[in-house]
């Protein structure tokens, strides 16, 4: 709870909650298809499409933590250059919990086993099915889903 002084100048409490930083990764191949994972999440009890990702470890670029996130659950290490996509924060009146995208235009077979309490199967969708994936709200995840419609908007203003 923290004591907080309005613009007006009026003092309430009001509670913050503190999220570790993520950082999700989104891995086109030459044939303009996006790397995915279903998985079941079952904090919300949901089976479901996602992007890979996850959290960014203390000292570690966000960009990097998501090309090893996407290696850990897909079996893909992201290749060649990436480009950071978008970065947010997805509820700022109450939570601190950064978040961003990254982009790959390549990947090769990772390097380090599969994350055993990451049990999805990963395969690769037509970049379009994850547009309307996105627009029916059926991507798990705000990473996947801004991630998905953030790159979707870049390519058609």
């Amino acid at each position: 709870m923290e004591d907080v002084t309005a613009p007006a100048g009026d003092r309430f409490d009001h509670e913050r909650v503190v999220l570790p930083r993520v950082a999700v990764a989104l891995v086109l191949d030459a044939d303009d298809r996006v790397l995915v994972l279903r998985t079941h999440r079952h904090v919300v009890d949901q089976e479901g499409w996602e992007l890979p990702g996850g959290v960014v470890e203390p000292g570690e670029d966000p960009q990097e933590a998501a090309a090893r996130e996407a290696a850990e659950e897909t079996g893909r290490r992201p290749a060649g250059p990436g480009r950071t996509l978008v970065s947010w924060e997805p509820l700022p009146g109450m939570v601190v919990s950064p978040m961003s995208v990254h982009v790959w235009t390549g990947s090769e077979p990772g390097d380090v086993p599969l994350d055993p309490y990451e049990p999805g199967r990963a395969r690769w969708m037509p970049f379009a099915e994850a547009v309307d994936l996105a627009l029916a709200g059926e991507l798990l995840g705000t990473g996947s889903l801004v991630g998905v419609l953030a790159l979707h908007a870049e390519r058609t203003r």
